[in-house]
């Protein structure tokens, strides 16, 4: 394509014109990058929202992948995660979160892999849930729940350093 001074990706890798080539911009091969983003970094738009006002957090992890590292840039400003799972000696998340301004994200933490009644989470240096309960005190975390295999906060605009553990 780029030799023939294609500057978009082509429905049909070859050249063809008229009845031969719908279009000559057709960007279904190029969502690799928000499938990186979306699937494995976990940043999504609410599903009630426009303009990432609402921002979801769902980690992928997957398989062997133990660390993901990804930012998209929104009207709203950048939305950023890391997360790295350490299996030995035992199951510990890391998951690195920063929320641009005048948003709110709901943040994800799966609960399958860890031991017994699900993971204890810090936040920086407050412990947020331990022993199937949410603990109030962080000032950005606004609330937590646990369901559907996920222990889940809901947090403003800032930077969060979450770190989930087994007890």
């Amino acid at each position: 394509m780029i030799s023939l001074g294609a500057t978009t990706v082509w429905e049909k890798w070859d050249f063809k014109d008229g009845n031969g080539m719908n279009s000559h911009n057709h960007p279904a091969y190029t969502s690799v990058g928000a499938w990186l983003y979306k699937e494995l970094a976990g940043i999504r738009m609410a599903e009630d929202t426009t303009s990432y006002r609402n921002i979801v957090i769902t980690p992928g992890i997957f398989g062997d992948l133990n660390w993901v590292k990804s930012s998209i840039l929104t009207i709203r400003g950048r939305i950023s995660v890391s997360w790295e799972i350490v299996t030995y000696p035992s199951t510990t998340l890391a998951l690195n979160v920063t929320i641009p301004g005048n948003t709110i994200a709901t943040v994800n933490i799966p609960t399958d892999y860890f031991s017994g009644n699900g993971p204890s989470v810090r936040e920086s240096d407050f412990v947020i849930w331990s022993k199937g309960l949410y603990m109030p005190g962080d000032p950005g975390v606004i609330s937590g729940v646990s369901a559907n295999g996920y222990v889940t906060f809901k947090v403003g605009s800032g930077m969060y350093n979450f770190f989930a553990f087994s007890p």
